[in-house]
């Protein structure tokens, strides 16, 4: 990234794609809204020892969200929408905004995504996916999966790094108590569904509610740990048998789907 001086620059890792017409639709999108500072789209998954996916271009009219209220969406849900593979930005703006954190070598592009929305509007391309992403055994982001909770913690650090950077909570218009709250209700809910499952023998339960108070110490006014609590007093046992909990799990099932489809719809 030091080294680009074209108009715009990607990121492509040496075991990813970009789908035909990427390049096409991202600068397009840049050429006609100047304050667009990256754009991406969905990834398709390349899975070793299986066909390549078929891509359809089912290209949708594109959407263009106002920076800060991009970055303050994400922080309120915590979660990372962006896709490395056919993702592109303005050279201006990353060079404006630095490169990877060496701090954070499993999250470093996220935090990264919200260093950019600071500065610039956010571009999402719709139908048509962006890049695609090779998944095998020996890549970073499978090493993080592979131990429980990784993920959480991660992205932890980089709310951070990102409250760090703006240290009034203003500049963004997010409490981070709420970015918090809402990353330690993760392994809190992964927590109860062991108990609905019959899995608490897989899942470490202990260490689900250590990671949740280290990231928000308030658990006990989380709803995710009082649906914990009222399933650890019933036990596993009586969970599964009854499944008197079937009702809240899909809800959660339900309200998951629908936040996955709105992030295919609308980039997030």
């Amino acid at each position: 990234m030091d080294w680009a001086d074209g108009e715009y620059v990607t990121l492509l890792s040496a075991d990813d794609m970009l789908t035909e017409g990427a390049f096409g639709r991202a600068v397009t999108l840049m050429e006609k809204h100047p304050r667009v500072g990256m754009v991406y789209g969905r990834q398709l998954d390349m899975v070793d020892g299986q066909p390549l996916p078929p891509v359809a271009n089912r290209e949708r009219a594109a959407i263009v969200t106002e920076g800060g209220v991009w970055l303050a969406r994400r922080c309120r849900e915590g979660v990372n929408v962006v896709p490395t593979p056919g993702t592109v930005l303005r050279t201006t703006v990353q060079k404006q905004v630095g490169g990877y954190d060496a701090a954070l070598p499993h999250a470093g592009d996220f935090e990264m995504w919200l260093r950019v929305a600071a500065v610039a509007d956010i571009g999402y391309i719709r139908g048509a996916p962006q890049g695609l992403y090779r998944i095998h055994v020996a890549s970073m982001s499978q090493e993080v999966y592979r131990r429980p909770l990784a993920d959480v913690q991660q992205r932890k650090l980089v709310f951070d790094a990102v409250f760090d950077r703006f240290a009034a909570s203003a500049e963004i218009g997010v409490d981070p108590k709420r970015t918090y709250a809402t990353l330690a209700s993760e392994p809190l809910w992964l927590a109860a569904r062991a108990y609905e499952t019959g899995r608490t023998a897989e899942v470490p339960l202990q260490e689900c509610e250590d990671i949740a108070r280290d990231i928000y110490p308030s658990i006990e006014s989380l709803r995710a740990f009082r649906a914990l609590s009222r399933r650890r007093r019933l036990g596993p046992g009586i969970c599964r048998r009854t499944q008197i909990f079937i009702g809240t799990a899909v809800v959660r099932w339900a309200r998951n789907r629908l936040w996955w489809r709105r992030w295919k719809r609308f980039g997030g």
